[in-house]
């Protein structure tokens, strides 16, 4: 894309503007696929990595502040501000994700919202099963 672009330029001043056209047609088709690869390729990494570091920074504080509990097994899982911003968020645009008892998803712990999600399909309620999975913390 910069090449084209600079052929471009070259092109004007010292050509006079001789092959400028199919340049400009080469040029128009490089930005285009450029701007279609960013999402997917390395580049989307500009963008991305400071909203990272911004996206921790207000999970840390937050968490500092007060912890929410999960509506199933009590245990905090995320700061309290940051579900209240998701169900915010959600409702603004029209999701809800409310489960039979009464609560939002995004008020259940990641495991407790797995066990709620197999208990949807399988017709047995095991996010009301108080027993944690022997594997619940396993990394990798």
């Amino acid at each position: 894309m910069s090449i084209t672009g600079l052929a471009l330029t070259f092109m004007n001043i010292f050509l006079h503007g001789a092959g400028q056209p199919i340049m400009s047609l080469i040029h128009q088709w490089s930005v285009i696929f450029t701007l279609i690869y960013l999402p997917f390729g390395k580049l989307a990494h500009i963008p991305f990595r400071p909203m990272s570091v911004l996206a921790r920074n207000y999970r840390e504080h937050y968490a500092e502040q007060e912890m929410k509990k999960c509506k199933v097994c009590g245990e905090g899982f995320v700061s309290a501000e940051q579900s209240k911003d998701d169900v915010e968020v959600l409702g603004v645009n029209s999701i809800e994700f409310m489960t039979k008892e009464g609560y939002h998803l995004a008020e259940m712990c990641l495991h407790c919202r797995r066990k709620y999600r197999i208990a949807q399909f399988s017709g047995f309620p095991t996010h009301q099963v108080k027993v944690k999975e022997a594997n619940q913390n396993a990394k990798g």
